[in-house]
């Protein structure tokens, strides 16, 4: 595999079967989705971790709509998936351009 991880190992990611992560393969997968780490993770609070509003970790708490996003694509036959994706092309193509 191009990236260095093993078709296994990107199904145990995406599926969220997976507790601990080495940072080279996370700053792989950051590099190669042009995102950090933040982008990729979520923070939960439990009833033994208690942080003011303000907190940082706060900004990384999931949030209910995007499993509607996740859950709505992950439904979508190949052929959307296909045109969203070209309409998402063009988007990143049209910004560089500015």
């Amino acid at each position: 595999m191009k990236a260095g991880g093993t078709p296994h190992s990107a199904n145990n990611l995406l599926n969220n079967k997976i507790r601990n992560i080495r940072f080279d393969h996370l700053e792989k997968i950051c590099i190669l989705l042009n995102c950090t780490p933040n982008d990729l993770m979520a923070w939960q609070e439990n009833a033994h971790t208690i942080l003011h509003n303000n907190h940082p970790l706060k900004q990384m708490q999931h949030k209910p709509e995007e499993d509607n996003l996740y859950h709505t694509l992950r439904g979508l036959p190949l052929q959307e998936l296909k045109h969203i994706a070209g309409l998402v092309h063009n988007s990143v193509n049209n910004l560089s351009d500015e």
